[in-house]
């Protein structure tokens, strides 16, 4: 397999057809990182730490963006993240916007005036109204993205959104993937109820009994406190400003779930294959019969490794998002 490796300032791409690894980690609702070994060669030694380079392979969907080189005798190590890392260092100074949740992201993202743009390949219809101000770029992607369920990822000057598909057993549009056990490799489940909260009471501007506040409630117990003091009426209904302390709670009980999650690797001679046969974001099957458990995952990470030409994919199944949230009065 051949990586690429490109400087900022570099028009052409280097081609490294041999390395010692590559680490390769997506995720669907945040930014993954990477990890890759080269051989200390002069002229590697000149494309990795004369500028910021960005490394991907043939196929691979986003690029990584150097971060940290580390230079031994022998080896050169780049790490970093994936390109959308470069919307923590953007600031949002202020938005307020009663959309689409897909437009609502393009808005924060950027117009084509400043030279940035969305590709939204995303279903999602419902609205979300929002006020943000004095927030990273990278913040209220996560946060929508999460209440969502909406993967994303940028690319150069593009926002890309889109959806997981459901592969699952009883889905009739979709031809089912269904791992069981004789595809996995040390399979792990776990269960962590530890920071899930179920109710969130969502205090906004005022003082006292006179402050204004909404609940947001899902399915289980554990109640939460948002200060969303900085979210202001102003010229807006009651109505409107409490949707927006309801999103506020939304995007609050998305970070705080329960979690299940799943994790394995999966055997070379699994039926099914990453990239063709399913995808990050996708929701599948895993059947455990030994554990008696068959359930339905979203594949919320997936990391590639390549060590010494043997590739190992590792998925992490699970989508810790609640079902259902709504608003009480």
């Amino acid at each position: 397999m051949e990586v690429y490796l490109q400087r900022q300032t570099g028009r052409t791409p280097i081609v490294l057809d041999e390395f010692t690894s590559l680490r390769w980690r997506r995720k669907y609702y945040e930014v993954g990182e990477f990890e890759l070994h080269i051989a200390n060669t002069p002229q590697n030694l000149f494309e990795t730490t004369t500028d910021t380079a960005y490394v991907w392979f043939k196929g691979s969907v986003e690029r990584g963006k150097v971060e940290r080189v580390t230079v031994t005798r022998d080896e050169i190590a780049l790490s970093g993240r994936m390109e959308s890392a470069e919307m923590s260092k953007k600031v949002v100074r202020k938005l307020i916007s009663n959309k689409a949740v897909p437009l609502v992201m393009a808005e924060a993202f950027g117009s084509p005036e400043l030279g940035r743009k969305t590709q939204n390949n995303s279903s999602v219809t419902e609205t979300a109204n929002v006020q943000w101000r004095w927030n990273t770029l990278l913040d209220v992607e996560t946060s929508l993205a999460r209440a969502y369920n909406i993967g994303f990822y940028q690319r150069k000057e593009t926002l890309y959104l889109y959806d997981g598909v459901d592969r699952s057993i009883g889905q009739t549009e979709n031809r089912a993937v269904v791992f069981s056990d004789e595809d996995l490799i040390e399979p792990s489940w776990m269960l962590d109820n530890s920071d899930y909260y179920g109710c969130a009471y969502v205090a906004g501007e005022g003082e006292g009994d006179d402050r204004v506040y909404a609940i947001a409630e899902a399915e289980g117990t554990g109640e939460l406190y948002v200060d969303a003091r900085n979210l202001a009426q102003g010229e807006q209904t009651k109505d409107e400003y409490l949707a927006q302390l309801i999103q506020r709670g939304l995007e609050e009980l998305a970070e705080h779930v329960s979690v299940d999650t799943f994790e394995a690797s999966i055997s070379a001679g699994s039926r099914h294959q990453y990239g063709k046969d399913y995808g990050l974001g996708d929701i599948v099957t895993l059947q455990m019969p030994e554990w008696g458990k068959r359930q339905n995952f979203r594949i919320t990470e997936v990391e590639e490794v390549w060590e010494r030409g043997v590739k190992t994919v590792y998925p992490v199944f699970g989508d810790p998002l609640p079902e259902t949230l709504k608003l009480l009065r």
